[in-house]
């Protein structure tokens, strides 16, 4: 069988189509065969007709199952045809299982998606922030749509709630993306929507609050942040948390000391040091100030209500080094010229004997 460029979409309107043709509606075998193509095209190999059975009647079944199954299995075979595929190759059903063999080319959306925030992920983190908008964008576009809707399963459900871990994953690549990038407007729009698809996040609080902090609107950074601890106290039971709080007021005091510093030199700002809580030097121009021998664990663990810091980070390193050691025990080690994104749940210290002086925080 020839490879032919196949493009499955499962979510949204389904459809299966070339370059030049697409399965009609009517060639899919209904609600049945639209089922039968999305469960076989998310497995990873054959499965049983008894499972195909339960995922497509949950528990329901007909008394007349088999001919069902076996005609609806027959049309979508005639629809895949219509487009130049051989059905009988491609939905094989056989030996007591059935499976769906696409050409090595196809593209299924749902596929796509996972792979693209993967790849995403890694780019944001190599700092290659082309590709990871481009896939981030790929990767949000196809899981902000539903899947099978008006159906549900527990196979289905579990299928939306991996579309929504990726659309949720995408939102924050881009936010994080787009902020590196100065563009602080679409920043600012991504890390608005990323707070309506995980408004329980402490991190989509902190993106949607830095965008704000980023446009000088400090306002509604500190809107964003108490909306958000009284909804997850209200809705959550969930105590206050002053790391966001903390967070913010020293983001702000970064911020609004810019004004004063205008007219002075680098060198300048890099000997005006104002004190701040848990050892934190900070002056203006967004310049942050870790002194030799901070680590978060120390300075500021004895007062927080978490062992690790659960804030995101990102900006560049200007002069010093320090290291991140997170949860699972892996250690970076970040030095001047490097840009970084610092993930939650994480321990931070500046090595070496210089201090650490970053735009970022």
């Amino acid at each position: 069988m020839a490879d032919m460029g196949i493009n499955v979409q499962l979510t949204g309107r389904i459809s299966v189509r070339d370059s030049s043709s697409v399965i009609a509606g009517s060639d899919m075998g209904g609600v049945l065969g639209r089922i039968i193509l999305v469960r076989l095209s998310l497995a990873s190999g054959p499965i049983s007709r008894d499972a195909l059975i339960d995922a497509l009647w949950d528990g329901e079944v007909p008394s007349s199952t088999e001919s069902v199954l076996n005609a609806t299995c027959s049309r979508l075979r005639k629809g895949l045809s219509s487009i130049g595929l051989d059905g009988k190759r491609v939905l094989l059903s056989s030996g007591g299982s059935a499976e769906l063999v696409w050409p090595s080319d196809a593209r299924v959306d749902v596929r796509t998606a996972m792979r693209a925030i993967e790849d995403a992920e890694l780019a944001l983190k190599n700092i290659d922030l082309d590709t990871a908008l481009r896939r981030a964008t790929i990767a949000y576009t196809i899981s902000q749509r539903d899947i099978l809707p008006g159906i549900n399963r527990v196979w289905i459900d579990d299928t939306r709630d991996n579309l929504r871990d990726i659309l949720e994953r995408s939102l924050n690549v881009l936010a994080d993306a787009l902020h590196l990038r100065r563009d602080d407007p679409s920043s600012l729009m991504i890390a608005k929507k990323l707070s309506r698809v995980a408004p329980y996040s402490p991190q989509a609080a902190q993106k949607l609050a830095r965008a704000h902090c980023a446009l000088d609107d400090f306002p509604a950074a500190r809107l964003t942040i108490q909306t958000y601890q009284e909804r997850v106290s209200r809705d959550l039971g969930i105590g206050d948390d002053s790391q966001l709080s903390d967070w913010l007021s020293q983001k702000l005091s970064t911020l609004l000391a810019r004004d004063f510093s205008e007219l002075l030199e680098v060198g300048d700002q890099l000997s005006i040091k104002t004190e701040s809580s848990f050892s934190v030097t900070r002056h203006t121009k967004q310049l942050v100030i870790f002194p030799v021998g901070w680590r978060w664990s120390n300075h500021v663990g004895p007062t927080a209500t978490t062992t690790l810091c659960n804030m995101a980070h990102a900006g560049r390193v200007l002069s010093g080094e320090f290291d991140v050691v997170y949860e699972s025990g892996a250690i970076t080690r970040y030095k001047p010229g490097d840009s970084f994104i610092i993930n939650p749940h994480h321990d931070m210290l500046v090595v070496g004997d210089e201090d650490l002086i970053t735009d970022g925080w």
